[in-house]
């Protein structure tokens, strides 16, 4: 936020700044971060469902027109898709003026592309993202690249850290099991996969090692696409909703009640949630939760109460997942935690936030692994693959760790135990 704000006040030019956000609550932050730099007299108009804007727009561009300095138009994307927002930009502001999107990756969407298609800011563009690729959307990450004509410039976390913008980390993995019955529905699952995965390899003509996502760039046939999907998000479900991972958290909080702090606890569902929430309860511990459907004022009342220490929890789904500053935050318990960059990015920069007091930030990962010693069976290529993916996720946040030695043991002989199965199993594995 700062970076884009201070690169935009270094412009000379007496520019409209149209800057495009995903949400209400980032609004908010970036309102203060302008007129942090800018001054609180600085003109600024927001766009977007809590305001009506709609006819009002047009005035505020006229009236700011021949002003000097910066003058700031902040909207969502979902008002900035709207054809009355670009409708009246192209009217009356053409192409002068410059156009920062925070989160930029959300425009690569086929809705909120349109953006990108009818918009061409002349005086400037910058889009923001600590992940701007899209996790299988090769076309939106493109029309991005080439919309703000490439990355150019890149700030790691270990950068941060060692410049003490952000705390340094801990992060330790906690390992959950599948039940029986869990484990008897991923491996029948598991065999409808690999049953497509040699069809299709066949039917296209392609080698036998090619990758699963490989696979996925290949194919040409949505039917065939959504079919193999729709199985891995099967099973995928049954790994993020193993009902082992809530007893795992309240071991987590019962064994480290004092080192985790104030804490975010990470859903994958509405569901999930309220189970997590029965256990806290049952516990006695304080906590709120802060999810999609509640009210504006619900949520920043239960943000307050966190950052008050009132509570010690907040149980979340994916609302904080972007742009929400909750410096208080010493910890988070990954619950759920997708493979997606995007997402497991974002949740370990909630907790990274410099606050009084706060000298480093401890993040639990919950990763469940169907292969137990109790459960002997042979792993098959989408397996392996996937587990590769679940090691590769805890290596990024293993990268820039500090005091994580216990994880680093842990991947290593998760991995050596996945091959040695595997390997053992080749002879009689027929796929």
């Amino acid at each position: 936020t700062l970076t884009a704000l201070y690169a935009t006040k270094r412009l000379e030019e007496d520019a409209f700044i149209i800057l495009l956000v995903p949400t209400h609550e980032i609004m908010k932050q970036w309102i203060s971060g302008i007129k942090r730099i800018f001054g609180e007299d600085v003109p600024i108009f927001r766009c977007s469902s809590d305001y009506s804007w709609n006819d009002t727009l047009v005035y505020y561009i006229w009236a700011n027109r021949k002003k000097a300095g910066k003058k700031f138009i902040i909207s969502t994307i979902s008002s900035a898709k709207s054809d009355i927002f670009i409708k009246c930009i192209n009217d009356n502001l053409g192409k002068n003026f410059v156009l920062i999107v925070d989160e930029v990756h959300r425009l690569g969407a086929k809705e909120s592309s349109k953006i990108m298609r009818t918009l061409d800011p002349s005086l400037g563009r910058l889009g923001l993202s600590a992940t701007p690729s899209r996790i299988w959307d090769d076309i939106g990450t493109s029309m991005i690249m080439d919309y703000f004509r490439g990355i150019i410039y890149e700030y790691s976390i270990k950068d941060a850290i060692e410049d003490g913008i952000i705390v340094p980390y801990e992060y330790h993995v906690e390992f959950v099991y599948l039940t029986p019955e869990e484990l008897e529905e991923y491996k029948k699952i598991s065999s409808q996969i690999m049953k497509e995965y040699y069809t299709l390899i066949s039917k296209y003509g392609l080698p036998k090692d090619i990758s699963l996502y490989q696979l996925f760039s290949i194919l040409s046939d949505e039917r065939d696409i959504n079919k193999i999907n729709n199985l891995l998000i099967r099973r995928a479900r049954i790994i993020k909703k193993s009902i082992s991972k809530i007893d795992k958290v309240i071991e987590i909080i019962n064994k480290h009640k004092d080192k985790l702090g104030q804490c975010l606890i990470y859903c994958e569902d509405k569901e999930q949630l309220e189970s997590v929430s029965q256990k806290l309860d049952q516990n006695n511990y304080n906590y709120v939760k802060y999810i999609g459907i509640h009210t504006k004022n619900k949520k920043d009342k239960h943000l307050q109460l966190f950052k008050d220490g009132i509570v010690q929890f907040i149980v979340s789904i994916k609302c904080l997942d972007e742009g929400v500053d909750i410096p208080a935050a010493d910890s988070a318990i990954l619950v759920s935690s997708s493979r997606n960059p995007r997402e497991f990015v974002q949740r370990r920069g909630r907790v990274l936030r410099l606050a009084h007091n706060k000298e480093k930030a401890v993040i639990y990962d919950l990763l469940v692994v169907p292969y137990n010693p109790k459960y002997l069976w042979i792993l098959n290529k989408a397996d392996i693959e996937i587990f590769l993916k679940e090691i590769e996720r805890s290596l990024v946040f293993l990268d820039s760790a500090i005091d994580s030695e216990d994880t680093l043991l842990k991947i290593t002989n998760l991995y050596s135990n996945i091959m040695k199965i595997y390997r053992g199993g080749e002879e009689n594995y027929e796929g």
